[in-house]
């Protein structure tokens, strides 16, 4: 089936800011579709604390988390493997979502820009 291979069990999600593998109905602002976590934490920091991406690219905002953690491999599905991520960090999965605090991970852009990469940032 197709569909395993884009599924990767091996998620650890380096992004500062992450908090964890949510039910898909957390954030209640669906803003759409995103090729990366920077552009979705992007769009919801104007008005928002959180960003969450869904099923792999859908980008979602919310003010606060509603909902507990699930486990973690629900969010099993790889970010856009052309970007600066790690081959560890997922973009949710079906019907769950990795969500990042945007404060948390704008912090972590002021510090020294040598080692964002390691931490799966790159600027």
């Amino acid at each position: 089936m197709q569909f395993n291979k884009l599924l990767d069990s091996t998620c650890l999600n380096t992004v500062y800011g992450y908090q964890g593998c949510f039910d898909g109905v957390t954030l209640d602002k669906m803003i759409g579709v995103v090729n990366s976590i920077d552009k979705c934490i992007s769009l919801c920091a104007i008005d928002d604390n959180y960003a969450g991406i869904m099923n792999g690219s859908l980008c979602h905002c919310g003010s606060t988390l509603n909902q507990p953690s699930v486990d973690p491999s629900v969010c099993s599905i790889p970010c856009n493997r052309r970007s600066t991520y790690t081959s560890t960090d997922c973009c949710g999965g079906l019907h769950a979502m990795s969500i990042f605090n945007i404060k948390d991970y704008k912090s972590s852009l002021a510090e020294d820009p040598s080692q964002r990469h390691i931490r799966g940032i790159d600027h």
